[in-house]
């Protein structure tokens, strides 16, 4: 489940939003109800430990990254493979983003570039992907 959050109410496709009405949802859904800690943590952190998490689950590994005084802290976490890896930074505004790199250093080590939506070589505006804040 979500960063330690707990389901407290589901629904389905088609089921009425309240008791008594006539507008239906039109997805699936749920609501979870998160601890207090978690409620005075952004988003945007919330969306990085959530990718971080995904990712491990799916073999990833993870490093500690330290940037500079405007990228802030984070992780970087390298494909099971060795031939990709995401990093993900928490700047010191606490807005944080991700960057997708062609080897498994997150561009710490030379030759390895940021990828773009396509998977290809692009610019730091292409490359950085802003979390939600």
């Amino acid at each position: 489940m979500i960063s330690g959050g707990s389901p407290i109410k589901t629904w389905h496709r088609g089921e009425p939003i309240l008791p008594k009405a006539k507008n239906v949802h039109h997805q699936n859904g749920w609501m979870i109800a998160l601890p207090c800690d978690l409620m005075k943590s952004s988003i945007s952190t919330q969306v990085g430990s959530l990718l971080e998490n995904k990712l491990k689950g799916a073999g990833w590994t993870s490093q500690p990254a330290v940037g500079d005084k405007n990228s802030g802290t984070g992780k970087i976490l390298t494909s099971p493979d060795g031939q990709s890896s995401v990093r993900i930074m928490t700047r010191p505004d606490g807005s944080s983003y991700a960057r997708i790199y062609n080897g498994p250093s997150g561009g710490i080590e030379s030759g390895e570039q940021p990828l773009n939506l396509q998977g290809k070589p692009g610019s730091k505006n292409d490359t950085h992907f802003n979390l939600p804040p």
